[in-house]
Protein backbone atom coordinates (compact mmCIF):
# COMPACT_ATOMS: atom_id res chain seq x y z
CA UNK A 1 0.00 0.00 0.00
CA UNK A 2 1.40 3.43 -0.92
CA UNK A 3 2.23 5.84 1.87
CA UNK A 4 3.40 9.41 2.19
CA UNK A 5 7.17 9.77 2.02
CA UNK A 6 9.68 12.50 2.70
CA UNK A 7 9.54 15.10 -0.10
CA UNK A 8 13.23 14.53 -0.84
CA UNK A 9 12.27 11.23 -2.51
CA UNK A 10 10.31 13.10 -5.20
CA UNK A 11 11.70 15.27 -7.96
CA UNK A 12 11.93 18.93 -6.97
CA UNK A 13 10.03 18.19 -3.73
CA UNK A 14 6.78 18.44 -5.73
CA UNK A 15 7.50 22.19 -6.02
CA UNK A 16 5.55 22.67 -2.79
CA UNK A 17 2.29 21.88 -4.60
CA UNK A 18 1.83 18.21 -3.75
CA UNK A 19 2.71 15.29 -1.52
CA UNK A 20 5.29 12.61 -2.20
CA UNK A 21 3.86 9.08 -2.29
CA UNK A 22 5.73 5.81 -2.59
CA UNK A 23 6.17 2.27 -1.32
CA UNK A 24 8.63 2.21 1.57
CA UNK A 25 8.86 -1.59 1.47
CA UNK A 26 9.34 -1.68 -2.30
CA UNK A 27 12.25 0.62 -3.19
CA UNK A 28 12.10 -0.61 -6.82
CA UNK A 29 8.98 1.50 -7.34
CA UNK A 30 9.91 5.16 -7.54
CA UNK A 31 8.13 7.74 -5.40
CA UNK A 32 5.84 10.15 -7.22
CA UNK A 33 4.01 13.41 -6.56
CA UNK A 34 0.28 13.61 -5.97
CA UNK A 35 -0.57 17.21 -6.81
CA UNK A 36 -2.84 19.50 -4.85
CA UNK A 37 -5.96 20.81 -6.58
CA UNK A 38 -4.98 23.36 -9.21
CA UNK A 39 -1.57 21.86 -9.99
CA UNK A 40 -0.43 19.18 -12.46
CA UNK A 41 2.62 17.49 -13.97
CA UNK A 42 5.06 14.86 -12.75
CA UNK A 43 6.45 17.30 -10.20
CA UNK A 44 3.35 19.51 -9.65
CA UNK A 45 5.00 22.58 -11.15
CA UNK A 46 2.34 23.36 -13.76
CA UNK A 47 -0.67 25.41 -12.76
CA UNK A 48 -3.91 24.04 -14.20
CA UNK A 49 -6.01 26.53 -16.18
CA UNK A 50 -9.11 27.56 -14.29
CA UNK A 51 -11.59 29.70 -16.25
CA UNK A 52 -13.43 30.55 -13.05
CA UNK A 53 -10.47 32.65 -11.90
CA UNK A 54 -11.23 35.12 -14.67
CA UNK A 55 -10.68 38.19 -12.49
CA UNK A 56 -7.07 37.18 -11.84
CA UNK A 57 -6.53 36.39 -15.52
CA UNK A 58 -8.12 39.70 -16.54
CA UNK A 59 -5.81 41.56 -14.14
CA UNK A 60 -2.78 39.78 -15.62
CA UNK A 61 -3.97 40.68 -19.13
CA UNK A 62 -4.31 44.35 -18.13
CA UNK A 63 -0.69 44.32 -16.87
CA UNK A 64 0.43 42.68 -20.14
CA UNK A 65 -1.56 45.13 -22.27
CA UNK A 66 -0.25 48.19 -20.39
CA UNK A 67 3.31 47.02 -21.03
CA UNK A 68 3.02 45.86 -24.65
CA UNK A 69 -0.14 47.53 -26.04
CA UNK A 70 -2.41 45.97 -28.66
CA UNK A 71 -2.03 45.27 -32.38
CA UNK A 72 -4.30 47.32 -34.65
CA UNK A 73 -4.03 45.24 -37.78
CA UNK A 74 -0.91 44.36 -39.75
CA UNK A 75 0.95 47.68 -39.44
CA UNK A 76 -0.39 49.74 -36.52
CA UNK A 77 -0.27 49.49 -32.76
CA UNK A 78 -1.68 51.48 -29.86
CA UNK A 79 -1.98 51.54 -26.10
CA UNK A 80 -5.63 50.43 -26.30
CA UNK A 81 -8.18 49.44 -28.92
CA UNK A 82 -9.99 52.77 -28.58
CA UNK A 83 -6.95 54.42 -30.16
CA UNK A 84 -6.69 52.00 -33.09
CA UNK A 85 -9.06 53.69 -35.54
CA UNK A 86 -12.01 52.59 -37.65
CA UNK A 87 -12.72 48.92 -38.37
CA UNK A 88 -12.20 49.47 -42.09
CA UNK A 89 -8.73 50.92 -41.44
CA UNK A 90 -7.71 48.07 -39.17
CA UNK A 91 -9.30 44.91 -40.46
CA UNK A 92 -9.68 45.74 -44.15
CA UNK A 93 -6.02 44.97 -44.76
CA UNK A 94 -6.30 41.45 -43.35
CA UNK A 95 -4.97 42.32 -39.92
CA UNK A 96 -5.48 40.53 -36.63
CA UNK A 97 -8.07 42.95 -35.25
CA UNK A 98 -11.19 41.34 -33.79
CA UNK A 99 -14.41 43.35 -33.95
CA UNK A 100 -17.60 42.35 -32.17
CA UNK A 101 -20.81 44.37 -32.33
CA UNK A 102 -18.89 47.28 -33.86
CA UNK A 103 -16.37 47.48 -31.04
CA UNK A 104 -12.76 46.35 -30.87
CA UNK A 105 -12.11 43.54 -28.40
CA UNK A 106 -8.86 44.12 -26.53
CA UNK A 107 -7.38 40.70 -27.12
CA UNK A 108 -5.20 41.28 -30.15
CA UNK A 109 -1.54 40.38 -30.42
CA UNK A 110 0.27 42.48 -27.81
CA UNK A 111 3.15 44.55 -29.14
CA UNK A 112 6.44 42.73 -28.64
CA UNK A 113 4.82 39.28 -28.60
CA UNK A 114 4.84 36.66 -31.33
CA UNK A 115 1.87 36.14 -33.63
CA UNK A 116 1.33 32.61 -32.26
CA UNK A 117 1.23 33.95 -28.67
CA UNK A 118 -1.31 36.53 -29.77
CA UNK A 119 -3.47 33.92 -31.49
CA UNK A 120 -3.40 31.75 -28.36
CA UNK A 121 -4.33 34.76 -26.25
CA UNK A 122 -7.23 35.54 -28.62
CA UNK A 123 -8.41 31.92 -28.41
CA UNK A 124 -8.33 31.91 -24.61
CA UNK A 125 -10.06 35.30 -24.42
CA UNK A 126 -12.79 34.00 -26.75
CA UNK A 127 -13.30 30.91 -24.55
CA UNK A 128 -13.37 33.08 -21.44
CA UNK A 129 -15.96 35.44 -22.94
CA UNK A 130 -18.10 32.42 -23.90
CA UNK A 131 -17.95 31.02 -20.36
CA UNK A 132 -18.79 34.38 -18.81
CA UNK A 133 -21.67 34.91 -21.24
CA UNK A 134 -23.07 31.47 -20.40
CA UNK A 135 -22.75 32.16 -16.66
CA UNK A 136 -24.48 35.52 -17.06
CA UNK A 137 -27.26 33.97 -19.18
CA UNK A 138 -27.79 31.29 -16.51
CA UNK A 139 -27.85 33.98 -13.85
CA UNK A 140 -30.52 35.89 -15.79
CA UNK A 141 -32.56 32.72 -16.37
CA UNK A 142 -32.66 32.17 -12.61
CA UNK A 143 -33.80 35.76 -12.10
CA UNK A 144 -30.60 36.78 -10.36
CA UNK A 145 -29.64 39.69 -12.60
CA UNK A 146 -29.45 43.16 -11.22
CA UNK A 147 -28.26 45.35 -14.07
CA UNK A 148 -24.98 47.07 -13.23
CA UNK A 149 -24.60 44.88 -10.15
CA UNK A 150 -24.45 41.62 -12.10
CA UNK A 151 -21.93 39.23 -10.63
CA UNK A 152 -20.40 38.28 -13.99
CA UNK A 153 -19.35 40.78 -16.63
CA UNK A 154 -18.88 39.98 -20.32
Amino acid sequence: MPSQMDLSHCSSSCHGHGICVGWKLEPRFPAFCVCKVGWQGDDCRLRMPNPFHWREEAAQYEKWKSKYGVACGPTHSAVSCSECGAAADMCGGGGDCVWQDGACIESQTPIGRSESEGREMNRLAHIQRGILKKMKDEQRARGLHGGAGDKYHV
